[in-house]
């Protein structure tokens, strides 16, 4: 069943997120959708669901209908990895403008220019017998889920926590747990399900807290796309007698361990987290109940090793595109943002955040505030153009990314004019489209007298110049004459500076500009 479901909810999910969550489904199955990424499905996917997750929306933020844009024009000149989706791009090689776009006719002019598209699937698609365009990427191939999803799993390999001891009677069992609750109880499809068990319905249903359209566990993983490389089946069906076996947790740790696990709790009363003193049903560590949840034995109060720090989770940012150079106060919005070890302690753990550039430098940045539910922080003045990740870490727990775009400031330096000919040297000017929708080019103002004798006025028209050639610090244009101003507009937007006018017999330090 396609995932596109997910878009036809999306005004039922910001509500239950501003109304607080009062109407949430307790106790599951479903679970509650509010932490990670939805127990739905995500293969087949048309543009609406893209714009569901990867675009600023209402009402944590205000649509920018640049985001998206200028983070793919951010790439122009980096390395194209061998995961890319850019149709026309090769491994190892730099992205240009047409490593995306490509050329056709303008029936106006009968000149070739960019072809315009704005839907998502023309390049990230799902192709046959591939996975799904999340976990075709270098990373998830490797097993690196930390990176999309936070701390909330686990990286496969990287050395944490897997008990290497024979399953005990209060090991959790992904399903058929032959110890299990009376009622299903030490499964983790006790929750997480489409109906209570024993009961079997193989159908998704609709999560009545968020609106999401919740699968089975089978179907969810299934759906990755992994099950189509037979090499990572035994990601999750490694079958070794004794600890391992196809019904054991154990392969399940692999990315889901014991400190990711016991570090996973909704803040449903938006006032911090203490483990063990939270409402049951909104995680794995907010009450008894959810302990036995999981492990399968009641009567008795369970501890959680492993539990640190609950991991946070963002759901949004409130501003995603910057421009270099500037410093706006800026939020992270999500949850488990503020949260105590247990209820001795009297200082609560509070998040920072965590900026990553493109080449996997961290910076580390003190917020001005952190509630529960948000962090504002002041975003540097020095970061250079690029797409960032922002986390927010507390302890050593990460949360998922969201993306931040710092975009070129477009300036220009210095501009001159000789017979028509314009040379503008700068920065930020990015590439250039001649297709009269992309609206990057190069004009130029020129003052005219309308009337005439004593009544004449002066006033100012604009011409566009034809652009003989484009970088990203310098262009030239060519123009009938030399006018006073010229502006320059790209991608990232628009700038315009005076222009030098120099005479074809005259030396460029003696050129003065025209007033």
């Amino acid at each position: 069943m396609r995932a596109k479901s997910l878009t036809c909810v999306k005004v039922l999910v910001f509500l239950a997120v501003i109304t607080n969550n009062l109407w949430a489904a307790v106790p599951p199955p479903p679970v509650n959708q509010f932490l990670g990424v939805p127990d739905s499905t995500f293969a087949n996917l048309v543009e609406a669901d893209c714009r569901f997750c990867h675009n600023q929306t209402p009402p944590i933020a205000a649509v920018d209908p640049t985001y998206l844009p200028d983070r793919h024009h951010n790439l122009l000149g980096q390395s194209v990895p061998p995961s890319s989706a850019a149709p026309y791009a090769t491994a190892g090689q730099t992205y240009q403008c047409l490593s995306c776009h490509s050329l056709g006719p303008d029936p106006a002019t009968g000149r070739f220019v960019f072809q315009m598209f704005r839907d998502c699937a023309l390049c990230h698609r799902q192709l046959q017998g591939r996975p799904t365009v999340h976990h075709a990427t270098t990373e998830a191939q490797a097993g690196q889920c930390v990176i999309c999803h936070g701390h909330l799993v686990n990286d496969m390999g990287d050395g944490h926590y897997i008990p290497s001891y024979r399953p005990s009677l209060v090991t959790p069992w992904p399903s058929n747990k032959p110890n299990g609750g009376p009622r299903g109880e030490g499964n983790c499809n006790f929750c997480h399900n489409t109906v209570a068990l024993p009961f079997f319905n193989p159908a998704p249903v609709v999560d009545p807290a968020s609106g999401v359209l919740v699968f089975r566990n089978a179907d969810t993983h299934h759906a990755t796309g992994f099950v189509l490389d037979a090499a990572k089946c035994v990601w999750c069906h490694n079958i070794t007698p004794g600890i391992n076996n196809a019904f054991s947790i154990r392969t399940c740790q692999n990315c889901h361990g014991v400190e990711s696990l016991h570090n996973i709790q909704y803040d449903d009363a938006g006032d911090g987290i203490i483990p063990g003193r939270e409402n049951p049903g909104y995680g794995h560590i907010g009450a008894n109940s959810d302990c036995v949840g999981c492990h399968g034995f009641s009567g008795q109060t369970m501890s959680a090793p492993g539990a640190g720090p609950v991991t946070p989770f963002l759901s949004g940012l409130s501003r995603a595109v910057v421009a270099a150079g500037q410093t706006p106060l800026l939020s992270l919005h999500g949850n488990a943002f503020v949260s105590r070890a247990s209820a001795s302690d009297a200082d609560p753990i509070a998040c920072r955040v965590q900026l990553t550039d493109r080449d996997g430098r961290d910076i580390l940045i003190e917020p001005v505030a952190v509630a529960p539910d948000e962090i504002r922080f002041q975003l540097p003045g020095d970061l250079a153009p690029g797409n960032y990740h922002l986390r927010a870490l507390k302890g050593d727990r990460l949360s998922n990314p969201q993306v931040l775009v710092v975009r070129p400031g477009v300036a220009i330096d210095a501009a001159s004019c000789r017979d028509g000919l314009v040379s503008i040297n700068g920065s930020g000017f990015g590439g250039h489209d001649p297709s009269p929708l992309a609206g990057t080019g190069v004009s130029a103002e020129f003052s005219v007298e309308a009337g005439k004798g004593k009544k004449a006025l002066p006033s100012v028209t604009s011409h566009s110049g034809k652009v003989l050639t484009w970088h990203d610090t310098q262009i030239q244009a060519r123009f009938a004459d030399c006018g006073e101003r010229v502006s320059v507009h790209s991608v990232f937007g628009s700038a315009s500076a005076p222009l030098v006018v120099e005479s074809a017999s005259s030396p460029k330090n003696k050129a003065k500009p025209r007033k």
